[in-house]
Parts: C-alpha cells; structure tokens; sequence
C-alpha cells in the first residue's frame, strides 16, 4: 500500500525500493533490539533477570 501511494504522489520505482529496504531494515532492528531485552526482561532465574528483581523486592 505504501509503495502505490508514494508512486501515485511521484516517486520513482527507485525511491520507493530505497524507502522500503530502509523501512524494512528499521523495522528489523527494532524488533530484534526489542525481542532481546523482551526475553531478558521475562528470564525468572536466580542469578537475575528484570522481572524477577522487580519481584524479588
């Protein structure tokens, strides 16, 4: 949907790749950056984890 969008208001087949592979690599970072802290934010054992600081106290 993005890319007919942005070729209805005259972008190029060039632009819109770059914009999408740049959008993809974004949305790929973040969710992996957000992934890892996710699974280190949820690890209940004893030698740590955030969530079982958080309910140790």
């Amino acid at each position: 949907m993005t890319a007919v969008m942005g070729m209805a208001f005259g972008a190029t087949q060039k632009q819109m790749t770059i914009w999408i592979l740049l959008s993809l690599a974004t949305w790929t970072i973040a969710v992996a950056v957000l992934s890892h802290y996710g699974v280190v934010f949820f690890q209940m054992k004893d030698n740590g984890g955030l969530l079982y600081d958080l309910l140790k106290k």
